[in-house]
């Protein structure tokens, strides 16, 4: 059986960036979802956010590299947004306006919703005040 995991820009970025202080527990995480053979979902929004902050760590061709080994990653499936998942989107962060959600966090609430995704790889909290688990060790995945 296969299982979905979603990937957060935050839970990328960690891995990426050795000087982000969430990298070293990044690496396990990792090594472990690739050995498992897991299949990693994220949105066309984290793949663009994720972009962004690479090519401010980095230099444009290196956050052009890293981001094509997550476009191109057979592990990795991306789902793009439409309307109603933007619409749908909206409803959460007016839900949740009390929190500082971003937008892309919520379109990433509503496609964990639509799909049954229950897990993300990341370090933002606001995933779980959402309702969904986060994955802070191997062993949780």
């Amino acid at each position: 059986m296969n299982r979905f995991v979603w990937i957060d820009t935050s839970f990328l970025y960690a891995l990426f960036v050795q000087k982000d202080q969430n990298h070293a527990a990044a690496q396990p995480i990792w090594t472990t979802f690739l050995h498992k053979r897991i299949t990693g979902v994220v949105s066309n929004l984290i793949v663009t956010e994720l972009g962004t902050l690479l090519v401010y760590a980095f230099d444009h061709a290196t956050a052009l590299r890293q981001v094509r080994l997550v476009l191109d990653s057979a592990l990795i499936k991306q789902v793009y947004i439409d309307a109603r998942i933007e619409s749908s989107a909206l409803a959460w962060w007016k839900k949740y306006q009390d929190q500082k959600f971003s937008f892309t966090d919520c379109v990433s609430f509503e496609i964990m919703r639509r799909t049954g995704i229950r897990q993300a790889l990341s370090y933002d909290c606001d995933f779980t005040i959402a309702g969904f688990e986060l994955v802070r060790t191997p062993h949780a995945l």
